[in-house]
């Protein structure tokens, strides 16, 4: 028995599987920056913002919905308030 296989072309794992389903990436940009971080050897993420096709607070609002977890945005404390000790 003779099966072919069929290559297919970089299917998106991880993060950028989140934000192509979250309409923040199209397919093609999230392959482009995923090779492009392996090559760097820098994190998806860094490289999504580097090249300012993204932010961290809408990568952070897909993952917490993707995955449901909770958003914690830390810009929205005010040190003031908290304890010194």
């Amino acid at each position: 028995m003779n099966i072919a296989k069929v290559k297919t072309a970089n299917p998106l794992t991880g993060i950028a599987r989140v934000l192509v389903a979250h309409g923040i990436l199209d397919s093609e940009a999230a392959r482009n920056i995923s090779e492009q971080a392996k090559l760097e050897r820098v994190s998806f993420i860094d490289t999504a913002i580097e090249k300012n096709v993204t932010n961290g607070c809408e990568i952070g609002k897909a993952i917490s919905s993707h995955f449901g977890i909770p958003l914690f945005d830390t810009s929205a404390l005010d040190l003031e308030y908290m304890p010194q000790e």
